[in-house]
Protein backbone atom coordinates (compact mmCIF):
# COMPACT_ATOMS: atom_id res chain seq x y z
CA UNK A 1 0.00 0.00 0.00
CA UNK A 2 2.50 2.63 0.83
CA UNK A 3 4.12 1.97 -2.57
CA UNK A 4 0.91 2.34 -4.38
CA UNK A 5 0.47 5.79 -2.34
CA UNK A 6 4.23 7.05 -2.98
CA UNK A 7 3.72 6.17 -6.87
CA UNK A 8 0.27 8.19 -6.72
CA UNK A 9 2.24 11.63 -5.22
CA UNK A 10 5.31 10.94 -7.74
CA UNK A 11 2.56 11.29 -10.58
CA UNK A 12 2.30 14.80 -9.88
CA UNK A 13 6.14 15.71 -8.69
CA UNK A 14 7.41 13.94 -12.20
CA UNK A 15 5.75 15.57 -14.05
CA UNK A 16 8.17 18.52 -14.58
CA UNK A 17 11.18 16.21 -14.00
CA UNK A 18 13.74 15.20 -16.96
CA UNK A 19 15.22 12.22 -16.55
CA UNK A 20 18.76 11.37 -17.65
CA UNK A 21 19.73 11.90 -21.60
CA UNK A 22 20.81 8.59 -23.22
CA UNK A 23 23.54 10.70 -24.53
CA UNK A 24 25.35 11.17 -21.03
CA UNK A 25 28.03 8.96 -20.62
CA UNK A 26 29.42 8.90 -17.06
CA UNK A 27 33.04 7.87 -16.07
CA UNK A 28 33.56 6.73 -12.02
CA UNK A 29 36.89 7.18 -10.79
CA UNK A 30 36.82 5.28 -7.26
CA UNK A 31 40.19 4.44 -5.84
CA UNK A 32 41.53 4.73 -2.41
CA UNK A 33 43.00 7.64 -2.86
CA UNK A 34 40.85 9.48 -5.61
CA UNK A 35 37.41 9.57 -6.44
CA UNK A 36 35.36 11.21 -8.94
CA UNK A 37 32.36 11.71 -11.33
CA UNK A 38 33.30 13.15 -15.34
CA UNK A 39 30.19 13.34 -17.21
CA UNK A 40 30.60 14.20 -21.40
CA UNK A 41 27.50 15.28 -22.97
CA UNK A 42 28.07 14.91 -26.83
CA UNK A 43 31.58 16.94 -27.51
CA UNK A 44 31.68 18.72 -23.68
CA UNK A 45 33.15 17.02 -20.75
CA UNK A 46 32.65 17.68 -17.12
CA UNK A 47 33.90 16.67 -13.75
CA UNK A 48 32.11 16.84 -10.31
CA UNK A 49 32.06 15.64 -6.95
CA UNK A 50 35.49 15.00 -6.50
CA UNK A 51 36.90 13.88 -3.27
CA UNK A 52 41.30 13.62 -2.76
CA UNK A 53 43.81 11.82 -0.13
CA UNK A 54 45.76 15.39 0.76
CA UNK A 55 48.81 15.00 2.86
CA UNK A 56 49.66 17.93 5.27
CA UNK A 57 52.11 19.37 6.57
CA UNK A 58 51.98 22.18 9.58
CA UNK A 59 53.30 25.31 9.47
CA UNK A 60 57.65 25.15 10.63
CA UNK A 61 57.31 21.40 10.58
CA UNK A 62 60.25 19.43 9.18
CA UNK A 63 59.40 16.82 6.05
CA UNK A 64 60.27 13.75 7.98
CA UNK A 65 58.13 14.24 10.94
CA UNK A 66 55.51 13.20 8.73
CA UNK A 67 51.92 14.52 7.43
CA UNK A 68 48.36 14.16 8.52
CA UNK A 69 46.11 13.02 5.93
CA UNK A 70 42.40 15.34 5.20
CA UNK A 71 39.88 14.42 2.88
CA UNK A 72 40.28 17.13 -0.23
CA UNK A 73 36.92 18.20 -1.98
CA UNK A 74 36.50 19.49 -4.78
CA UNK A 75 33.29 20.65 -7.44
CA UNK A 76 31.13 19.94 -4.53
CA UNK A 77 28.23 22.70 -6.46
CA UNK A 78 27.95 20.39 -9.66
CA UNK A 79 29.69 20.04 -12.81
CA UNK A 80 32.71 22.35 -13.83
CA UNK A 81 33.09 21.64 -17.44
CA UNK A 82 36.98 21.23 -18.90
CA UNK A 83 38.54 22.85 -22.09
CA UNK A 84 39.81 21.01 -24.85
CA UNK A 85 43.58 20.77 -24.96
CA UNK A 86 46.35 18.84 -26.72
CA UNK A 87 44.05 15.98 -27.89
CA UNK A 88 42.86 15.44 -24.20
CA UNK A 89 40.61 18.03 -21.95
CA UNK A 90 41.68 19.95 -18.89
CA UNK A 91 41.16 21.98 -15.68
CA UNK A 92 43.32 24.29 -14.35
CA UNK A 93 41.97 26.53 -11.37
CA UNK A 94 44.79 28.65 -9.20
CA UNK A 95 44.12 31.05 -6.43
CA UNK A 96 46.31 33.52 -4.17
CA UNK A 97 45.92 35.82 -1.90
CA UNK A 98 48.06 37.36 1.02
CA UNK A 99 47.07 34.55 3.03
CA UNK A 100 47.27 31.34 0.63
CA UNK A 101 48.01 30.34 -2.79
CA UNK A 102 46.77 27.57 -4.35
CA UNK A 103 46.59 25.27 -7.79
CA UNK A 104 44.69 22.20 -9.03
CA UNK A 105 44.97 20.51 -12.45
CA UNK A 106 42.52 17.64 -14.09
CA UNK A 107 43.84 16.35 -17.02
CA UNK A 108 42.28 13.29 -18.88
CA UNK A 109 41.79 11.61 -22.58
CA UNK A 110 38.80 10.02 -23.64
CA UNK A 111 39.76 6.61 -25.09
CA UNK A 112 37.25 4.14 -26.87
CA UNK A 113 37.06 2.03 -23.91
CA UNK A 114 38.32 4.12 -21.01
CA UNK A 115 39.23 7.76 -19.79
CA UNK A 116 42.44 8.24 -18.69
CA UNK A 117 44.14 11.33 -16.89
CA UNK A 118 45.83 12.63 -13.77
CA UNK A 119 44.74 14.92 -11.06
CA UNK A 120 47.16 17.30 -8.59
CA UNK A 121 45.38 19.66 -6.24
CA UNK A 122 47.85 21.60 -3.90
CA UNK A 123 47.63 24.74 -1.39
CA UNK A 124 49.76 26.53 1.28
CA UNK A 125 50.10 29.44 3.27
CA UNK A 126 48.96 30.95 6.74
CA UNK A 127 45.21 30.25 6.09
CA UNK A 128 45.74 26.47 6.47
CA UNK A 129 48.42 26.81 8.85
CA UNK A 130 51.06 25.04 6.65
CA UNK A 131 51.01 22.89 3.52
CA UNK A 132 48.96 20.21 1.47
CA UNK A 133 49.07 18.50 -1.68
CA UNK A 134 47.32 15.23 -3.12
CA UNK A 135 48.74 11.82 -1.94
CA UNK A 136 50.18 9.91 -4.84
CA UNK A 137 50.21 6.46 -4.08
CA UNK A 138 53.63 4.51 -4.01
CA UNK A 139 55.45 7.76 -4.09
CA UNK A 140 57.91 8.30 -1.07
CA UNK A 141 59.75 11.73 -0.64
CA UNK A 142 63.95 11.20 -0.38
CA UNK A 143 64.03 14.85 0.29
CA UNK A 144 62.25 17.20 2.17
CA UNK A 145 61.52 19.45 -0.84
CA UNK A 146 60.30 17.25 -3.31
CA UNK A 147 56.93 17.55 -4.32
CA UNK A 148 54.33 14.82 -4.73
CA UNK A 149 53.36 14.21 -8.53
CA UNK A 150 49.92 13.89 -10.10
CA UNK A 151 47.38 10.99 -9.14
CA UNK A 152 47.05 8.59 -12.11
CA UNK A 153 43.51 7.02 -12.72
CA UNK A 154 41.60 5.32 -14.86
CA UNK A 155 37.75 4.49 -15.38
CA UNK A 156 35.58 2.54 -17.84
CA UNK A 157 32.07 4.48 -19.16
CA UNK A 158 28.89 3.69 -18.01
CA UNK A 159 26.31 4.25 -20.33
CA UNK A 160 21.83 4.20 -19.03
CA UNK A 161 20.56 0.60 -19.36
CA UNK A 162 18.38 1.25 -22.29
CA UNK A 163 21.16 2.50 -24.80
CA UNK A 164 22.39 0.07 -27.54
CA UNK A 165 25.95 0.02 -25.98
CA UNK A 166 24.46 -0.89 -22.71
CA UNK A 167 25.80 -4.56 -21.00
CA UNK A 168 23.57 -7.22 -18.94
CA UNK A 169 23.42 -5.61 -15.25
CA UNK A 170 25.66 -7.41 -12.96
CA UNK A 171 23.56 -8.57 -10.13
CA UNK A 172 26.65 -8.44 -7.75
CA UNK A 173 27.84 -4.87 -8.61
CA UNK A 174 26.84 -1.92 -7.05
CA UNK A 175 23.99 -0.20 -9.48
CA UNK A 176 24.36 3.15 -10.16
CA UNK A 177 21.44 5.41 -10.93
CA UNK A 178 21.81 8.94 -12.26
CA UNK A 179 19.77 12.18 -13.52
CA UNK A 180 20.49 15.47 -14.46
CA UNK A 181 18.02 18.11 -14.69
CA UNK A 182 17.48 21.96 -14.15
CA UNK A 183 16.31 21.52 -10.92
CA UNK A 184 18.52 18.77 -9.52
CA UNK A 185 21.30 16.45 -10.05
CA UNK A 186 21.80 13.12 -8.41
CA UNK A 187 23.75 9.60 -8.41
CA UNK A 188 23.20 6.92 -6.10
CA UNK A 189 24.47 3.67 -5.54
CA UNK A 190 22.56 0.52 -4.01
CA UNK A 191 23.77 -2.46 -2.96
CA UNK A 192 23.06 -5.60 -0.91
CA UNK A 193 19.80 -3.86 -0.62
CA UNK A 194 20.06 -0.42 0.81
CA UNK A 195 21.00 3.07 -0.81
CA UNK A 196 25.14 2.98 0.29
CA UNK A 197 26.20 6.73 -1.26
CA UNK A 198 24.81 9.67 -2.86
CA UNK A 199 26.27 12.59 -4.39
CA UNK A 200 24.36 15.41 -6.22
CA UNK A 201 23.16 19.23 -5.79
CA UNK A 202 19.95 20.66 -6.41
CA UNK A 203 19.15 24.09 -6.92
CA UNK A 204 17.62 26.09 -4.02
CA UNK A 205 15.41 29.45 -4.32
CA UNK A 206 16.95 31.81 -1.95
CA UNK A 207 15.80 35.31 -0.23
CA UNK A 208 16.70 37.44 2.49
CA UNK A 209 14.96 39.84 4.97
CA UNK A 210 15.95 42.67 2.84
CA UNK A 211 13.74 41.56 -0.12
CA UNK A 212 16.88 40.01 -2.13
CA UNK A 213 16.03 36.96 -3.82
CA UNK A 214 18.92 34.40 -5.58
CA UNK A 215 19.42 30.92 -6.57
CA UNK A 216 22.28 28.38 -5.83
CA UNK A 217 23.12 25.19 -5.69
CA UNK A 218 23.55 23.13 -2.73
CA UNK A 219 24.91 19.66 -2.09
CA UNK A 220 21.98 16.67 -1.78
CA UNK A 221 21.02 15.64 2.13
CA UNK A 222 20.67 13.67 3.67
CA UNK A 223 23.83 11.23 3.92
CA UNK A 224 23.02 7.25 3.31
CA UNK A 225 22.88 4.47 3.79
CA UNK A 226 18.63 3.77 3.70
CA UNK A 227 17.41 0.64 3.86
CA UNK A 228 15.23 -0.43 0.87
CA UNK A 229 11.69 -2.36 1.85
CA UNK A 230 12.05 -5.78 0.17
CA UNK A 231 8.74 -6.16 -0.56
CA UNK A 232 7.83 -2.49 -2.06
CA UNK A 233 11.32 -1.11 -3.41
CA UNK A 234 10.86 1.87 -0.95
CA UNK A 235 13.88 3.91 1.14
CA UNK A 236 13.56 7.16 2.90
CA UNK A 237 15.75 9.39 4.50
CA UNK A 238 15.51 12.36 6.51
CA UNK A 239 18.27 14.94 8.24
CA UNK A 240 18.32 17.98 10.33
CA UNK A 241 21.00 20.31 11.72
CA UNK A 242 19.59 23.27 14.55
CA UNK A 243 22.77 25.26 15.15
CA UNK A 244 24.13 28.52 16.38
CA UNK A 245 24.13 29.71 12.71
CA UNK A 246 21.77 28.17 10.73
CA UNK A 247 19.14 25.76 10.94
CA UNK A 248 18.35 23.34 7.94
CA UNK A 249 16.22 20.03 6.97
CA UNK A 250 15.67 17.47 4.42
CA UNK A 251 13.86 14.62 3.00
CA UNK A 252 14.40 11.98 0.55
CA UNK A 253 11.72 9.47 -0.14
CA UNK A 254 11.76 7.09 -3.30
CA UNK A 255 11.54 3.75 -4.95
CA UNK A 256 14.08 1.50 -6.73
CA UNK A 257 13.70 -0.90 -9.37
CA UNK A 258 16.29 -2.46 -11.45
CA UNK A 259 15.85 0.19 -14.36
CA UNK A 260 15.04 3.55 -12.05
CA UNK A 261 14.76 5.16 -9.50
CA UNK A 262 11.75 7.48 -8.65
CA UNK A 263 11.15 9.82 -5.79
CA UNK A 264 10.91 13.19 -4.43
CA UNK A 265 13.40 15.22 -2.63
CA UNK A 266 13.01 18.38 -0.51
CA UNK A 267 15.73 20.92 1.65
CA UNK A 268 15.19 23.71 3.06
CA UNK A 269 17.89 25.72 5.26
CA UNK A 270 17.50 29.11 6.76
CA UNK A 271 20.88 31.55 8.26
CA UNK A 272 20.97 33.43 11.45
CA UNK A 273 24.15 34.92 13.65
CA UNK A 274 23.57 32.99 16.60
CA UNK A 275 20.92 31.03 18.05
CA UNK A 276 18.44 33.27 19.62
CA UNK A 277 18.71 35.91 16.55
CA UNK A 278 16.30 36.24 13.72
CA UNK A 279 17.11 34.17 10.05
CA UNK A 280 18.13 36.59 7.98
CA UNK A 281 18.27 34.17 4.50
CA UNK A 282 16.04 31.58 3.73
CA UNK A 283 16.34 28.61 1.04
CA UNK A 284 14.43 26.07 -0.45
CA UNK A 285 14.35 23.61 -3.09
CA UNK A 286 11.02 23.50 -5.34
CA UNK A 287 9.13 25.87 -7.49
CA UNK A 288 8.04 29.28 -6.14
CA UNK A 289 4.89 28.55 -4.29
CA UNK A 290 5.20 24.73 -3.95
CA UNK A 291 5.17 22.35 -1.31
CA UNK A 292 9.52 22.63 -2.13
CA UNK A 293 9.72 18.47 -3.43
CA UNK A 294 11.34 18.22 -6.54
CA UNK A 295 11.08 14.77 -8.80
CA UNK A 296 13.67 12.32 -8.77
CA UNK A 297 13.74 9.81 -11.71
CA UNK A 298 16.75 8.43 -11.74
CA UNK A 299 18.11 5.50 -14.67
CA UNK A 300 19.93 2.83 -14.34
CA UNK A 301 23.81 3.06 -15.22
CA UNK A 302 25.93 -0.23 -16.75
CA UNK A 303 29.11 -0.43 -17.93
CA UNK A 304 29.48 -0.04 -21.94
CA UNK A 305 30.33 -2.62 -24.33
CA UNK A 306 33.84 -2.71 -24.87
CA UNK A 307 34.19 -1.28 -28.72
Amino acid sequence: MRRLVLLAVLATTLSGATPARAETTLYVVDQPELFFVVEVKGEAVYAAYLEAESLCYGAGAHWYEGPSAVTHRAFETGPVGLRPVDGGYRLLRRHSDLYESSREELRLQIRPDRIAGTYLAENSGEAIQGNCETNAPGFEPEFGDESEPPIGFEARPYVPLGSPRATLPDPDAKALYFQASRQIEALSWIEDGAVTKVRGVAREACHSRRGKRFALRRELEPEPPFSIDSATGVFEGRGGRDWPYLSAASHLEASASVSQVLGRYRAAIAYRNGHRKRFYEWCVTGAPGGDGYVGVQALRYVPAANP
